[in-house]
């Protein structure tokens, strides 16, 4: 198994780094990163990473990341945005280069993070999540934005090019350990509005190989 990491050096990223080498311990991975200085030197060190410096917006890095060393299994991507919360749709930006370049080189699966103000036909109104994502819009207009955009832009590039993705939808995140993620869709009764990050590691590596969530948006918390 050989997976392209993005959002590596986030703390959600970093989880699921560990996760990854837990359940695949003869895996590789290939992180692709702005800044490789914000590594841990046990990361950085590992003989079976490849770490690529590169903008999410260059084409030609993200080109370097899925030749630098055997076919790429699966995409990995923690990535969301951050404060200040530009309107420019950065995140929307890159996966508009990551998913044709996935494309072009067979890779057929992607896991991603999206959040609760993504919607999905099969949510329900709840009253928490339902002031969560307002409070997002309201005050983080630019992330609830850019959220929107690259959530549907990835259901619908990916169709088109055959990619299996699941767009994992999250609320309020925080370390606690010790705890399991819940999968459902908003309002079904037992979808909350707190996960724990490592919950989250654990489902994203999981859902590397199982065929549940596949082109599908499950909302998950602990």
């Amino acid at each position: 198994m050989r997976v392209l990491i993005l959002g590596a050096t986030g703390p959600s990223g970093i989880l699921v780094i560990h996760e990854y080498f837990r359940v695949y311990p003869a895996g590789t991975a290939v992180l692709y990163v702005r800044n490789p200085s914000k590594l841990s030197s046990d990361i950085s060190s590992n003989l079976a990473i490849t770490v690529i410096q590169g903008e999410l917006t260059d084409a030609d890095a993200l080109r370097r990341a899925f030749v630098s060393g055997g076919q790429i299994d699966a995409v990995l991507s923690t990535l969301g945005p951050v404060p200040p919360y530009s309107k420019e749709k950065l995140i929307t930006r890159g996966y508009t280069i990551l998913i044709p370049v996935m494309a072009s080189h067979k890779c057929k699966r992607l896991i991603a993070l999206s959040t609760f103000s993504h919607k999905d036909p099969r949510d329900k109104f709840a009253i928490l999540p339902w002031l969560m994502v307002s409070l997002v819009w309201l005050f983080m207009s630019g992330a609830y934005e850019d959220i929107i955009t690259f959530s549907k832009y990835i259901q619908e590039e990916c169709d088109k090019n055959d990619i299996d993705w699941t767009l994992v939808r999250v609320p309020g995140l925080t370390m606690k350990e010790g705890q399991k993620a819940v999968a459902g869709y908003v309002g079904d009764g037992n979808i909350g509005v707190i996960l724990s990050r490592h919950a989250l590691a654990e489902f994203f590596v999981k859902a590397i190989e199982e065929k549940e969530w596949v082109r599908k948006s499950p909302a998950i918390s602990s």
